[in-house]
Parts: structure tokens; sequence; C-alpha cells
């Protein structure tokens, strides 16, 4: 039996997420990338792309609303979902989901 031979009535492959959150520190309009700085002082460059699903909390309901790209701001607060697919340089990656907090939220 070959080493690269695997015998199986199903085979799962697990996909591997990074999950974390920050503060958007800068927004690039022209190529829908913003850059977040996470508590632990990561940067991360993220690409919102047509399939990037974009939330926002509404500060008065508290109910998450469907946003576009318009509506990300500097300072906000971001939750993020991306995908590691290993191929990935300087920190930069294509978000699966995003959830932003409005930075009015905390000034309450």
């Amino acid at each position: 039996m070959a080493d690269n031979i695997i015998t199986a009535n199903v085979v799962l492959i697990d996909e591997n997420f990074l999950v974390d959150s920050g503060k958007i520190t800068e927004i690039n309009k022209e190529s829908y990338n913003i850059k977040v700085l996470t508590s632990d002082k990561n940067t991360y460059s993220l690409d919102i792309e047509t399939g990037t699903k974009q939330y926002m909390v509404n500060i008065k309901t508290l109910l998450r609303e469907t946003i576009g790209f318009s509506k990300l701001k500097e300072g906000d607060t971001v939750h993020f979902v991306v995908k590691k697919t290993g191929k990935e340089k300087n920190n930069n990656y294509s978000a699966v989901k995003i959830l932003i907090i409005p930075q009015e939220y905390f000034i309450k």
C-alpha cells in the first residue's frame, strides 16, 4: 500500500478559519480593503469581496443589519471571520463575514 492512499467511505476535510476582532485603522475604497488592529497588536488586511457577508449592529435597536462597504468607518470595531488557505501574504485575507459595532455605540 502506498503512503498517499486513503481507503474510507467518507473523508471530511476541515477548513481552517481565523476569528478575531479589532479597530478599523484604514479603509481603501478603490481596492475594497480594510486594515484592522487587534487588541494583541496584530494588523490584518481584509479584502471585502462581493461574497463577504457584511453586518452592522443598529445602535438603537441592537439588531444586526446588512450593510455595504460605504458604511465602514475608521475607528469602528469589527469582528471578522476569514478562511486560512496557507497562501496568505502579509496577513492579507479575504473576509468571509464581518460584523461592525459603530464607535457611537461606546459613546452613549
